[in-house]
C-alpha cells in the first residue's frame, strides 16, 4: 500500500482518599500535583515517560494515537485525573517526541502489539503490577492488543475514539485501492479536508497555522469555531511539539496496516472490564465503530458523548474524568 501525500501532510500537524467531583477544580488549581520524567530502555530503545501524582495512588496509563505525542495528554487533563487519587503516566510512543526514532523501518519493524509491549515494559520500570489504561484512537487499539496479550496487568480499560477495524481510515489515503470492511468510512468534513491539501504545496501548508488548526477543529467534528480554551492550548503543544522532536507518520501507519487482521480478531479475547467511550461527531471512527466494538467485547459498557468529535476538548475534561473514575470504582 502506498501513501499518498495527503495522508503525511495531514498528520504532520498532529493526598490519600479520594477527592469528590465538586473540589476538582479548587484542587487543580490550589493544589500543586507533583510529576516527574524518566526515560525508560526496552531493547535498545529508549521511551519518554511522564508520572503526576502519588506514586501510591491507583496507576492510569494514558496512550495516545498515531504520530500523536503523549504531551496532548495536556497537563492540566492529568493534573485533574491526579486529584482524583490516580498516579498518571503519559508517554511517546516509539518514533514520536522524545523517544527513539527508527531511522530504517524495514531493518527494525515494529507492530501494534511492539505498541503494547512497550506500554508493559514501562509499567515494569515503574514496579506497577496492574494499571488501568486510557486509549484515544490508535491508542485504543493499542490497547485491546494489551487487553489480549497481558490480560494479568489490566485492571480496566477505557477505549476512546477508535475501532475493532481501522481498515476504512486506511482506505482514506491507500493509492492502491481499498480493502472490504463492514464499518462506515471516514465522514465528508475530514475527506474534504484531505482534499484540500492536495491543493497545496508542502511548504505552504507548512507556513499556514490556520490550515493546522483547522484539522483540529474538524477532529472535533466541529463546523463552527472550536473554543478560546482549544485553541490557545493546541497553539502552545503545537510548539511544544516541534521543539521535542519530529514525529513518524509512514512507520505507525505501517505499524496499523501490518496489525489491522489480526486486529479484527482480538476484542472477543478480550476479558478486562472495558468502557468504549465514543464522540457522536466523530468524523474519523464514525459511531457505528463504537457500537460494533461494544458488541464484540464480553465484558464492556458504551457511552456516546453527543457533542464530542474524534477527541475530547477542554470542555469535557470534568464530566470525562468523572465517567472514568465511576467506571474504574465500580472494578474495585
Amino acid at each position: 500500500m502506498k501513501l499518498s501525500k495527503v495522508f503525511l501532510i495531514s498528520l504532520a500537524i498532529v493526598s490519600e482518599g479520594q477527592a469528590s467531583f465538586e473540589e476538582a477544580d479548587s484542587l487543580t488549581t490550589k493544589q500543586t500535583v507533583q510529576s516527574s520524567e524518566r526515560m525508560v530502555i526496552k531493547d535498545g530503545i529508549s521511551l519518554w515517560t511522564e508520572a503526576f501524582g502519588n506514586p501510591k495512588a491507583d496507576p492510569i496509563m494514558l496512550v495516545m494515537g498515531l504520530s500523536t505525542q503523549g504531551i496532548f495528554w495536556s497537563e492540566e487533563f492529568c493534573h485533574k485525573l491526579a486529584t482524583h487519587n490516580y498516579y498518571v503516566i503519559r508517554y511517546d510512543h516509539r518514533d514520536v517526541g522524545k523517544s527513539t526514532h527508527i531511522d530504517d523501518y524495514d531493518e527494525n519493524p515494529y507492530d501494534i502489539k511492539t505498541f503494547a509491549h512497550d506500554a508493559v515494559a514501562i509499567l515494569d520500570a515503574y514496579k506497577i503490577k496492574k494499571a488501568s489504561f486510557l486509549g484515544n484512537s490508535m491508542g485504543g487499539m493499542i490497547l485491546q492488543f494489551i487487553g489480549a496479550h497481558h490480560p494479568k496487568r489490566v485492571k480496566t480499560l477505557i477505549l476512546n475514539s477508535t475501532s475493532p477495524d481501522v481498515i476504512p481510515f486506511l482506505n482514506e489515503t491507500n493509492e492502491e485501492g481499498e480493502y472490504k470492511s463492514d464499518f462506515s468510512s471516514p465522514k465528508a468534513s475530514h475527506k474534504n479536508w484531505q482534499m484540500q491539501v492536495e491543493k497545496k504545496k508542502d511548504r505552504e501548508i507548512e507556513d499556514d497555522a490556520q490550515f493546522f488548526m483547522d484539522l483540529w477543529r474538524i477532529l472535533f467534528g466541529r463546523e463552527e469555531a472550536m473554543d478560546d480554551a482549544d485553541y490557545k492550548l493546541l497553539q502552545a503543544l503545537g510548539v511544544q511539539a516541534g521543539q521535542r522532536g519530529t514525529d513518524a507518520l509512514l512507520n505507525h501507519r505501517t505499524a496499523m496496516l501490518v496489525s489491522a487482521e489480526e486486529g479484527k480478531q482480538i476484542p472477543p479475547k478480550i476479558k478486562a472490564r472495558t468502557l468504549v467511550l465514543h464522540g457522536r461527531m466523530d468524523p474519523v471512527f464514525p459511531v457505528d465503530h463504537a457500537e460494533g466494538l461494544h458488541r464484540m467485547l464480553p465484558n464492556s459498557e458504551l457511552l456516546i458523548y453527543e457533542d464530542m468529535g474524534h477527541f475530547f476538548e477542554v470542555r469535557h475534561y470534568d464530566r470525562m474524568i468523572k465517567h472514568i473514575d465511576e467506571f474504574i470504582r465500580k472494578a474495585e
